[in-house]
């Protein structure tokens, strides 16, 4: 169990892209909508699984972030209503 405990230890110091609770940082929304983009770079992702990567509540985010990432163009949604299973992913550059 103690070797277990160390490798996610050691892991999560090495490993910056994975979002840590012990990691108080606070983020500029500019990074935060720049994680969000890396969170969302290669597949459709659900709110809950947006929040839970990046560290913050499914309320700011629908609230405040997601909204402006979409009317800046850099996320699109999976479906164009207000679908109950909606997804989000960065809007590929062309």
């Amino acid at each position: 169990m103690n070797k277990q405990y160390r490798a996610n230890e050691d892991s999560s110091s090495e490993d910056s892209s994975n979002e840590d609770s012990s990691n108080k940082k606070r983020l500029t929304n500019e990074e935060l909508i720049a994680f969000i983009e890396q969170v969302c770079a290669h597949e459709y992702m659900s709110l809950e699984e947006i929040a839970k990567r990046v560290g913050k509540s499914t309320r700011h985010l629908i609230n405040r972030i997601i909204p402006r990432m979409i009317e800046m163009e850099r996320l699109v949604k999976l479906y164009h209503d207000n679908h109950p299973n909606q997804k989000y992913k960065t809007k590929e550059s062309k």
